[in-house]
């Protein structure tokens, strides 16, 4: 029997998150009996609370532990978190499960998660147990080493991290990049303790809609024909993602009845920057549409209803280098979507590993007249098409053997039996 808790951070509309999938595979192939705990914490301040319930399945536990890291609540949700762990492991060991697992990641509020974790790894009740510490090392990278701070909260936060590297089992990371730091600042760690898990997407995603629902889709929510190109950003809103170098390109170098042709599609919260690039779009007889927030299981098929998927972050932005395949692509690209996006990290590397067809990938900087180039390329190939593009069965089914959350729970769930199988043997 497995015990797997997951200490994650998001918001109350992103209540499921990629580890709370990757969790739930792994503890639908441990079987009946296997319980799991979801530390929740959200941003939003709210008052502590724990809801349990047993899965559809009826064969695990589900526990879910919500808490806020918001400053005002901290004390609060650090000793709830605590007890409510704490009351959970006191009935594991009565029914006698001696297996855990912790996966964790920290962001701009770091010090919940110090106290939170060295409470509960340097517990002797839980160092009793066979156990293994799973640390997701995407983050705290970031901290350290990219966004500003006082010397003194740079030092508490490497000594956070030089804790969390000796004490984890296992660490988890996103990108060679970030291994190489892990290799280079801690030369005594073992380079099999680090598994680089690039970013994938649930399985839902992998579900293709006939192409009458999405032209149904195309005309209801898009107003966009077939022969329309439809570019469509998802995501975090308020940081630079492209938006007004596309528009600037398409009012600057693309001729008006091409401009007609494009649909700019925007998947996520409405910031002024998105209001006030509507107002200039529109003006210059640009179409741009805003759906605001969409609930994660409906992405596939508005995405899969569109026709290419941009991303044009500066260089210099910190984010860039946090994971080889951002969230954003391996949606798109799971969605059978081309892609517009600037070179950064091992992006190439990536896209070429995961075998994606030249002719979906239109690498762009950030220059107006490159972009407007691309745009003329994407245009064309669609004109050329004259019909609603076909998904590609072989390379969907390539991306869900390397991308999608079931490959990655039972590639770590192969590597965590394997080390509490040495924990047992050495006892």
């Amino acid at each position: 029997m497995l015990w797997y808790i997951v200490i994650d951070y998001t918001t109350l509309k992103r209540i499921k998150t990629r580890r709370y999938f990757i969790a739930i595979e792994e503890i639908k192939r441990m079987g009946k009996g296997s319980k799991l705990t979801y530390v929740c914490l959200v941003k939003e301040p709210i008052f502590p609370k724990k809801l349990k319930h047993i899965s559809v399945e009826r064969k695990f536990d589900i526990e879910l532990v919500m808490a806020s890291y918001n400053p005002f609540f901290f004390i609060l949700s650090l000793l709830y978190v605590n007890l409510s762990l704490l009351s959970s492991l006191r009935s594991v060991i009565l029914k006698r499960t001696i297996h855990f697992v912790v996966i964790h990641s920290v962001e701009y509020f770091p010090f919940f998660f110090i106290t939170l974790l060295y409470t509960i790894i340097r517990s002797k009740i839980f160092t009793a147990l066979k156990s293994v510490f799973l640390y997701d090392f995407v983050d705290l990278y970031l901290l350290v080493n990219h966004y500003p701070a006082k010397s003194i909260i740079h030092k508490l936060l490497f000594k956070f991290e030089s804790f969390l590297v000796k004490e984890a089992d296992i660490l988890t990371v996103a990108s060679d990049r970030i291994k190489d730091y892990l290799r280079k600042t801690y030369p005594s760690l073992t380079m099999e303790k680090i598994i680089r898990l690039p970013c994938g997407v649930p399985n839902y995603f992998f579900h293709t809609y006939n192409n009458e629902v999405l032209k149904n889709i195309r005309k209801e929510f898009f107003n966009a024909s077939l022969d329309d190109v439809v570019l469509v950003y998802v995501g975090n809103t308020l940081m630079d993602f492209g938006l007004s170098n596309i528009v600037t390109a398409s009012i600057t170098y693309l001729e008006n009845e091409e401009r007609k042709k494009i649909r700019i599609v925007i998947i996520g919260p409405e910031s002024n920057q998105i209001i006030c690039t509507k107002m200039i779009a529109k003006k210059y007889g640009l179409n741009m549409i805003s759906l605001g927030f969409v609930p994660h299981p409906q992405l596939p098929k508005l995405l899969q209803a569109c026709d290419v998927g941009f991303f044009l972050p500066p260089p210099n932005a910190p984010f860039v280098w946090q994971m080889d395949l951002p969230l954003k692509i391996a949606e798109y690209l799971a969605s059978g979507l081309d892609i517009l996006v600037t070179r950064f990290g091992n992006l190439s590397k990536t896209l070429e590993s995961l075998s994606i067809p030249k002719e979906k990938i239109f690498f762009s900087s950030r220059d107006e007249s490159e972009i407007a180039k691309n745009l003329k390329q994407i245009i064309e190939k669609k004109s050329i098409s004259q019909c609603y593009k076909e998904p590609i069965p072989t390379l969907l089914k390539n991306l869900e053997r390397k991308m999608s959350y079931e490959y990655h729970a039972n590639r770590l769930l192969t590597i965590i039996l394997q080390k509490l199988l040495y924990k047992v043997r050495i006892r």
